[in-house]
């Protein structure tokens, strides 16, 4: 006689059929349907890993760019105005002006977006100096280069004007784009008065400049 095929109970008191052992679609499968993957992804389709790479790589950029600190600000400059010598009444320290007093830095007009640079100091009553020249790049940036050795080696850096007053002949902010190592205050007299002075230094500070590590410059003119 035919042997019964086995079932499983139904609320309805039928059975419905299960598929024996030898069956290609494999055990444990209830009416011809195949068991879910346990390694589908919840919720749609489990990322690739082009989308994945993808993922880490926008997060890689954000945190990069939260890195990064934002420009030091620039304020439009007349360079004609501009011009004529400043004084350095405080600065963040810096190796090749450290121990000179009465240090200025005086620029001369040349051409369209041009200035001759020169920027001076004492040492020990001996008068030094250094020549280059400044190109403006956009408002209120400039690229200053000064030459050694008779012009064969060039060393160029960033110049900021951050902030200045608008007739030119009270004081200027001035920076290298690094918050850390360039930060000067420069005035049209050797001496500044304290209130202006504490001010500009509380603009420095809400800027991300260290303005507790500005250092005094002597004057003895």
């Amino acid at each position: 006689a035919p042997r019964e095929a086995a079932g499983v109970p139904t609320a309805s008191g039928g059975a419905v059929p299960v598929r024996g052992a030898g069956s290609r679609r494999g055990r444990g499968s209830v009416s011809g349907h195949r068991a879910a993957s346990p390694l589908a992804h919840r919720g749609g389709a489990a990322p690739t890993a082009p989308n994945l790479l993808e993922r880490l790589l926008e997060r890689l950029r954000a945190w990069l760019a939260s890195r990064v600190p934002p420009e030091v600000p620039a304020v439009e400059v007349d360079l004609d105005k501009y011009a004529g010598t400043w004084y350095e009444i405080c600065s963040l320290p810096r190796a090749y002006s450290r121990g000179l007093t009465d240090r200025t830095a005086t620029y001369v007009r040349t051409g369209e977006g041009r200035l001759a640079v020169e920027n001076g100091g004492s040492d020990r009553g001996r008068r030094v100096s250094i020549k280059g020249t400044a190109v403006a790049v956009s408002p209120g940036r400039l690229r200053v280069t000064f030459r050694f050795l008779g012009g064969l080696v060039g060393v160029s850096a960033p110049y900021v004007v951050m902030d200045h007053d608008q007739a030119y002949n009270e004081y200027a902010l001035v920076s290298n784009g690094r918050r850390r190592t360039g930060c000067w205050v420069l005035s049209r007299k050797p001496t500044m008065s304290a209130g202006r002075l504490r001010e500009l230094k509380d603009k420095l500070a809400e800027w991300g400049f260290a303005a507790e590590k500005l250092e005094a410059v002597v004057h003895t003119a």
